[in-house]
């Protein structure tokens, strides 16, 4: 069941600057049916430039760091906290389909301005940070059980709290400032430190089994696309877990969250649509293709890895970008490579992984082309 919400953040893509559209506010939900969908308004300001940087100058690290599971760079940029497998076995025991262990999997916190590790944390894995960087929340490693979300308070070096879920399959969660919001089912949970509450119930319409929640990277919305699997068009809701008010999206190829707030960038079979925090929905005619998705060093921007031809004989080393209206970008950085870009864009911070050998975090530098 897990796997489905990997693949949920995998297919979920595309959007930014064009014509203009704002959301009507949603309607409430009636015997199960959906809201309505946006109507169109005159276009805002375009996004600032996106600065040309050759991210392909490897910087070493002080010892190597493999099994990486996934990582979340500090609010401040100083600290990277990662998921990592410790079994060195458990790469080779996945080559040959043996159940792995998920018990060594730990966190670890990294020093980005010495690139040393620095501290483990403990057993976990899918490491968030909070708004203000105090706490930090990871899920236990556990085969086939739901999930449990841990909250390690970053200043007095302990864990403070666990909530435990009860589905299978609709658990995520995210950081509204220093409050985590996480999902349960259909309760849409919200904890800080002075308690643990049920902020919404949304409706069951919205969660069929065949849906992929989503929440976005300030826990204020939820996406579920149902049934996406990139090979054709589906509908989905876009809901309020304030409220559990839901918009609806039709006709949709592929979705995905930007990395900060919950602008929502919607791929369709002829356009692409970047939906602002206020509802402003930008738009740009180009058609959809199947391809990875990278946000811009404020989280803000989408760039869209430009696709490797067929033809290719042999692959890449590279990867470059073009923007929302599908216009170069001049920001290269390697192709196996899957990271983030840290605040000032001075570096490509990512998990390398080329299918023949465990992953290696490695750090880029990036250079003004």
């Amino acid at each position: 069941m897990r796997t489905r919400r990997f693949a949920a953040l995998a297919v979920l893509l595309f959007a930014v600057s064009g014509y203009a559209v704002t959301r009507n506010q949603p309607s409430e939900p009636i015997d199960g049916r959906p809201s309505v969908t946006p109507t169109g308004r005159p276009a805002l300001a375009s996004e600032p430039p996106l600065r040309p940087v050759d991210c392909t100058t490897q910087v070493s690290l002080p010892e190597k760091v493999d099994r990486i599971t996934g990582f979340a760079p500090s609010p401040d940029g100083l600290t990277l906290a990662m998921g990592r497998y410790l079994d060195p076995r458990a790469f080779s025991r996945g080559l040959i389909r043996e159940p792995v262990d998920p018990a060594p999997q730990h966190i670890q916190l990294v020093d980005l301005r010495s690139l040393a590790i620095v501290a483990d944390v403990g057993s976990g894995l899918r490491p968030l940070w909070s708004g203000s960087g105090r706490y930090l929340s990871y899920d236990l490693p556990q085969a086939q059980v739901p999930t449990v979300f841990v909250v390690f308070d970053t200043a007095v070096q302990r864990e403070i709290a666990r909530l435990h879920t009860t589905d299978m399959v609709n658990a995520a969660a995210a950081w509204d400032g220093d409050a985590l919001v996480y999902l349960d089912g259909a309760d849409v949970h919200r904890w800080e430190p002075a308690g643990d509450r049920i902020m919404s119930t949304i409706f069951a319409a919205y969660l069929p089994p065949a849906g992929l929640p989503v929440l976005s990277a300030d826990g204020r919305a939820l996406a579920n696309a149902i049934g996406l699997d990139g090979t054709a068009p589906v509908n989905a809701f876009v809901i309020e877990t304030a409220t559990g008010r839901a918009t609806t999206l039709t006709g949709v190829r592929s979705l995905a969250w930007s990395r900060t707030g919950h602008r929502l960038l919607v791929s369709y079979d002829d356009h692409r649509q970047l939906i602002d925090e206020d509802g402003t929905v930008r738009r740009a005619d180009v058609p959809f293709v199947s391809t990875s998705v990278q946000w811009s060093p404020d989280g803000r921007q989408p760039l869209f890895a430009v696709p490797i031809p067929s033809s290719a004989t042999t692959y890449p080393a590279t990867r470059t970008f073009t923007d929302f209206d599908g216009r170069p970008t001049q920001i290269t950085v390697p192709t196996s490579v899957s990271g983030s870009f840290d605040r000032d864009g001075r570096r490509f911070i990512g998990r390398w992984f080329d299918g023949y050998f465990p992953s290696e975090l490695r750090v880029y530098n990036c250079t003004p082309v």
